[in-house]
């Protein structure tokens, strides 16, 4: 029997965190106006919903370093239109789905879900790796025992109103407490040290002669992860080879200017191109002075 849950402080946080996340990556991906909201919150089990549901969509979402398991139930009609857009259609929904349109979804969920990692880890201190495994239709309930906690989410876009249910096992609870300890992990890699806030006296680097190298352009670039590969096999690579780096794929990347790291981010799309957005930076003086070391 669903028990309806008070929002307090971590499950107000974490409703309001799923809503911009999926506001965001929505309207950024489909390329439409989107925006969501938590309408309530409650505790179960999976049958409890499953009935409506019975035929449509199940999403199934896996959270990785803290065993998490998940989904999203959404009516296949709306899921399916929404996989048309991500693949540059009209947006028009089909009652079934098909190869194409279940990768479509899961590469829309994936990047909705998995940028929910970062300011995740910023709001409760604790690092997550959401990510979607699979796309099904809701047949059975048989694989999921348990309570679950249930987010209620409706939506709006083009004058068009959404309704879905986002539910995660009831250890997510746990994990949104927040601990009264403070989590400060910035280490880019082993050689750089930690990032302190500089004296104010030490403001200045250079004076006014660092306004005249402002214009001046640098190389950006953008690091997900390093290997070290023997050179025999470094010899045999040839197209379709696939290297592995060292990093997960949720981890964040790390934003490199002239060769040094400067800030971490999450890699979205605007407008059809990859960007960074920033999740940590260092200081403005800690990059000059970056800037100014050889």
């Amino acid at each position: 029997m669903l028990k309806k849950l008070q929002m307090n402080n971590e499950i107000n946080s974490f409703a309001n965190l799923l809503s911009e996340i999926f506001s965001n990556s929505f309207s950024s991906l489909l390329g439409k106006s989107f925006q969501f909201h938590v309408e309530s919150v409650a505790e179960g089990e999976l049958n409890d919903i499953a009935l409506e549901y019975m035929g449509q969509t199940l999403i199934n979402i896996k959270e990785s370093l803290n065993g998490i398991d998940g989904g999203i139930l959404i009516d296949t009609l709306t899921i399916t239109g929404f996989a048309d857009l991500m693949l540059m259609g009209s947006g028009e929904g089909v009652q079934e789905l098909n190869d194409d349109l279940k990768d479509a979804i899961k590469e829309l969920i994936n990047q909705t879900i998995s940028a929910m990692n970062i300011p995740f880890s910023d709001e409760f201190k604790k690092k997550v790796a959401f990510g979607v495994i699979s796309v099904d239709t809701l047949l059975d309930t048989s694989s999921y025992v348990g309570n679950i906690l249930i987010f209620d989410m409706s939506g709006s876009f083009d004058g068009k109103n959404v309704k879905f249910k986002v539910f995660f096992s009831s250890q997510l609870k746990n994990l949104i407490m927040v601990e009264n300890s403070e989590d400060d992990d910035f280490d880019f890699s082993p050689e750089v040290t930690a990032v302190n806030p500089m004296p104010k006296q030490q403001k200045s680097y250079g004076g006014k002669n660092i306004d005249l190298l402002l214009d001046v352009e640098v190389p950006v670039s953008i690091r997900i992860g390093s290997t070290k590969m023997f050179l025999k096999d470094i010899v045999s690579l040839s197209p379709g080879n696939i290297v592995e780096l060292d990093e997960y794929a949720e981890e964040p990347v790390v934003v490199m200017v002239n060769n040094k790291p400067i800030a971490k981010g999450e890699v979205v799309i605007v407008d059809g191109y990859f960007g960074v957005r920033i999740k940590e930076i260092i200081s403005k003086e800690e990059r000059i002075k970056k800037l100014r070391d050889k």
